[in-house]
């Protein structure tokens, strides 16, 4: 069984009334209306009629902007709103006079399964699958796993205002990650007169917009999210990226110049470029992962749009 909130929730007799509501905050979509809770999920936290929602993983945690764009849009009545995404500590979340909120976060999913798996409530499979299983949920509700290596970045854009500049409506979406390298370069800088200078570079490496630059600042998140890596076709092979790097690498700097003339010792700044020996050029990658999500736009199907730039990218899957 693959680990998912419904159906984690149809394992464990909760039955769910289907309904047509379209949540405008990307990532939050609601699974229906409480129709049945067996008496033994006493830690369930709602009654028969709520409405069942469900934060997806995805980049940013969930903080009090989005809560209270959520809010905007949800019916009135009682809310259980379960997510896979952290959330950002608030000392009062944001509140509607018609709504009964009741929000949880990974940590209390983790404690609610863990106790269900420990009382028998929750079945779980132990025979060995490459697919994960129930059983991973219970490890990771008791162990947390160490974060893999490499390092994701935080989108630079807003879905929600990213559809609005487009003329959408709220489409299904899917977070995603990119994968691509981050290249630290090392060499010599050489400058007027033969002067040289060590100094080293980081490039990111994007290969589905087809750009190597310089990294600039990157807001990166504390750990990777699991979610679906892409991978790309092609890679910058090394003369592809020894080519790109004296353009990337070169730096044009102030530099001072004596003259001695009639009159003495004649001082002056000129500017020049300093530019990367390639041959004293050493260089490592490490992976990066960026931000994007899958969506289904209207007349085109399903898309890639980059978290960074906000580029839309063909679906080639």
């Amino acid at each position: 069984m693959s680990v998912t909130l419904p159906k984690i929730l149809e394992h464990l007799g909760v039955e769910l009334r289907p309904l047509n509501l379209v949540s405008r905050t990307p990532g939050i979509v609601c699974l229906g209306e409480l129709e049945l809770l067996p008496e033994s999920l006493r830690e369930v936290p709602v009654v028969l009629g709520a409405y069942v929602w469900h934060a997806q993983p995805g980049w940013a945690p969930i903080d009090r902007l989005e809560l209270e764009r959520w809010l905007v849009d949800a019916p009135s009545g009682c809310h259980w709103l379960v997510s896979e995404r952290k959330l950002v500590e608030m000392r009062a979340p944001p509140r509607r006079d018609d709504i009964a909120l009741i929000l949880w976060g990974p940590k209390r999913i983790s404690q609610w399964l863990g106790t269900a798996v420990l009382s028998g409530e929750l079945a779980v499979d132990m025979s060995p699958s490459t697919s994960e299983t129930m059983v991973n949920v219970a490890e990771r509700a008791a162990v947390a796993e160490p974060p893999p290596a490499g390092v994701a970045f935080r989108p630079r854009i807003q879905l929600s205002n990213w559809f609005i500049e487009k003329g959408f409506e709220p489409l299904a979406t899917q977070p995603l990650l990119l994968s691509a390298k981050l290249w630290t370069i090392e060499g010599n800088l050489v400058g007027p007169e033969d002067a040289r200078e060590r100094n080293s570079w980081t490039l990111l490496e994007d290969p589905f917009s087809g750009v190597l630059d310089q990294a600039g600042d990157f807001d990166a998140l504390e750990h990777i999210p699991n979610l679906e890596r892409l991978l790309p076709e092609n890679w910058l092979d090394e003369t592809s990226l020894r080519a790109a790097l004296p353009e990337l690498c070169e730096e044009r700097r102030s530099w001072e110049v004596r003259r001695q003339g009639d009159e003495g010792t004649v001082l002056g700044n000129l500017l020049h470029w300093w530019r990367l020996d390639l041959d004293s050029a050493a260089f490592t990658s490490r992976e990066a992962f960026l931000p994007a999500w899958k969506v289904n736009a209207p007349g085109r199907g399903w898309i890639i749009v980059h978290g960074l730039s906000g580029r839309m990218l063909p679906w080639n899957r």
